[in-house]
């Protein structure tokens, strides 16, 4: 082998090697960074379900408020009616 080919090899060599220890740094760095974002995706969509459930049930709450007081309305509606009709036909008579 000439010197040319020998310092190529010998440079290849070193950057394969070189290539190789970034590698067995980069990787646990990466899975150690996948591990924090699944963690922290985790906690927020734990939080996320804590007001999901929160705001669907103040939803419950005041649908059947509304149901309550709907039902209120109609019963005295219906109450206005019939002593309207009592009255009317007690003005005829």
């Amino acid at each position: 082998m000439d010197k040319n080919t020998r310092v190529l090899v010998t440079l290849a060599a070193i950057l394969a090697s070189l290539s190789f220890v970034v590698l067995l740094v980069g990787v646990p760095l990466v899975l150690n960074d996948i591990a924090s974002l699944e963690s922290e995706a985790a906690s927020q969509h734990s939080h996320y379900m804590v007001m999901s459930n929160r705001m669907w049930d103040t939803l419950m709450e005041e649908g059947e408020l509304t149901r309550l007081q709907i039902a209120e309305y109609g019963t005295e509606q219906r109450h206005k009616r019939q002593c309207g009709v009592v009255a009317s036909i007690d003005d005829n008579s």
